[in-house]
């Protein structure tokens, strides 16, 4: 069974099935109740209709690669001299277990949605990488896949979560009000960064 909300249980023994999964590569969902119109089970709804599985993969290989060069495309646009100074600069390997973990969402075969995670100390983690292709976006996809880092991150043992965003992210931004991030101080040295959020898991 690849899909590991096919049997969600319940306390430290889902934890570590859900732990288990992340590093074996298998199929990884959050529960529906966490997403308005997601259903419980091995997909998630969209708000559209259309359903989003996630899995784990790394940003270094396909498709994953594809999408993390045209994040970084948009990103050079939006912040000119990124290129040669990047805000923050995080490794495929922070994003991956032990202590990270990165997701591919699909909607059937075609990967429309990446986003990672990884450790800062403390209990806590920090959410890296989220994009969505352009076709894919305002219809919740954004949303399911915040959803889903944010429970990679209980699988690992993380208390807190934190993120930032730059001022061209303002979409982003507003989910991460409308889904419970405080705004806090600067924690990671990124330049480009306007807002810095926290979350409790």
């Amino acid at each position: 069974m690849n899909w590991i909300t096919d049997r969600w249980v319940d306390g430290n023994r889902a934890k570590g099935m859900r732990a288990e999964s992340l590093a074996r590569g298998d199929g990884y969902l959050v529960p529906g109740g966490r997403v308005p119109g997601a259903t419980i089970g091995p997909t998630m709804t969209a708000m559209s209709g259309e359903r989003v599985r996630f899995r784990p993969g790394r940003s270094d290989e396909s498709p994953a690669r594809e999408l993390m060069a045209a994040l970084n495309d948009l990103l050079d646009a939006q912040y000119p001299g990124r290129a040669a100074r990047p805000g923050s600069v995080t490794t495929p390997d922070e994003m991956a277990p032990p202590g990270g973990a990165f997701l591919v969402g699909y909607e059937g075969e075609r990967a429309v949605a990446i986003g990672g995670l990884r450790p800062l100390g403390d209990g806590a983690c920090e959410i890296k990488r989220m994009f969505v292709v352009p076709d894919a976006r305002s219809r919740g996809v954004g949303r399911a896949l915040l959803a889903a880092l944010e429970e990679a991150g209980r699988a690992l043992g993380y208390r807190l979560v934190r993120l930032d965003a730059g001022a061209e992210q303002q979409h982003s931004r507003q989910l991460f009000a409308a889904t419970g991030y405080r705004e806090i101080p600067p924690y990671n040295g990124n330049h480009i960064a306007v807002y810095f959020g926290e979350k409790r898991l």
